[in-house]
């Protein structure tokens, strides 16, 4: 099917035709279903014939709109657990990046790698704060062997844990307590339950560092 321009569409439209580009059902506040098969049509506009994919209403379903993020108060608590969740986050695009470097989506590996910096970025700034306003303690440090010995200092707070990768020359050995050795990389998986979602915890983080 060929339409002499969009006002034809929107003109079939108002008569029953019932087929809708993206961007027209993204402004009636609809989107297409995953399984949604799309029929191709031209239509001129730009002074050329243009194919565009088209739906029908039965096909979409509404978008719905994000709800506001809510900033919890800054309290130890909440710091603690925001920073939980940012680092099994982290950890997770480290597993999702070593899985697509080795399937070569080399695109997805890029995407990752930074995602999971910022992230880790967000956490050291953030326990830095924390230990500068008495709310970490640094309780000693582990030497975690995975290729070569990484040095991580721990800093706890009730029953909160957090390592922080740290220069071994850095580490004074007779005044630090050593932990012992980590043999695996620390897992993504979560171990706890936590009632801040994801983009809470980046934004209570991002509110307190700030």
């Amino acid at each position: 099917m060929n339409f002499k321009g969009w006002y034809e569409v929107d003109e079939q439209n108002k008569q029953g035709l019932n087929l809708y580009c993206k961007a027209q059902l993204k402004k009636m506040g609809f989107k297409p279903k995953k399984d949604a098969i799309p029929e191709t049509h031209k239509v001129f506009f730009n002074f050329t014939w243009k194919e565009y994919e088209f739906y029908k209403l039965e096909d979409t379903v509404e978008i719905r709109k994000r709800s506001k993020i809510i900033i919890r108060d800054i309290t130890p608590e909440n710091l603690c657990e925001s920073l939980y969740v940012i680092n099994k986050s982290a950890k997770k695009s480290r597993d999702s990046k070593r899985h697509n470097y080795f399937n070569k989506n080399y695109s997805i590996v890029k995407k990752c790698k930074t995602r999971q910096n910022e992230l880790y970025t967000l956490k050291n700034e953030t326990i830095e704060k924390m230990i500068n306003d008495g709310i970490l303690a640094l309780k000693g440090y582990h030497i975690q062997h995975i290729n070569e010995p990484a040095y991580l200092l721990y800093y706890v707070y009730k029953n909160y844990g957090f390592h922080v990768l740290e220069k071994k020359e850095l580490i004074d050995v007779d005044r630090i307590k050593y932990l012992g050795d980590i043999e695996t990389i620390i897992s993504a998986e979560p171990t706890r339950k936590t009632d801040i979602k994801y983009t809470e915890a980046v934004a209570l983080l991002k509110k307190y560092v700030s």
